[in-house]
């Protein structure tokens, strides 16, 4: 991937931070990347919160009772064949007093990958035009899609 830019973490909302933050509670190693922090650095509303998460890196929590899962996919019947290697599942879920949906995407991180979630999801799984992620301390955004 190219060099990397970092916006202001105070442009991430509260509410999303509240978001990651119960994920992790699951999943040890998430990061909030994709078109919703690219939509909210244009000012846009975005659809949904994609929530990427480390497949190997689950704890024995739970998610708050705040939360609602609805259809949960395998790679197979959700993503494109370029991403089925690193996509284990998604799963549509809502948080209630929350105002969009949120999916939390497991990817397969292989063992030997020695670099962040947020470097993995940007560069093997997220599209060039949404490079960008915030993992609870800094937004980075890759230069090509900050100025594409």
């Amino acid at each position: 991937m190219d060099t990397q830019i970092e916006l202001p973490p105070e442009m991430v909302p509260d509410s999303w931070k509240e978001v990651l933050s119960d994920v992790k509670t699951v999943w040890t190693e998430a990061v909030i990347a994709g078109g919703s922090l690219r939509d909210l650095t244009l000012g846009l509303r975005p659809k949904d919160i994609d929530v990427f998460v480390n497949a190997n890196r689950c704890s024995d929590g739970f998610l708050p009772n705040t939360w609602e899962f609805g259809k949960v996919f395998s790679a197979d019947s959700r993503y494109e064949m370029a991403f089925r290697e690193e996509v284990k599942t998604v799963a549509e879920c809502m948080k209630r007093g929350f105002p969009y949906p949120v999916q939390v995407i497991e990817l397969n991180v292989p063992e030997a990958y020695r670099g962040t979630l947020a470097n993995f999801a940007m560069s093997r799984v997220d599209c060039d035009v949404c490079q960008i992620a915030y993992a609870g301390r800094r937004v980075a955004q890759s230069e090509a899609s900050a100025h594409g």
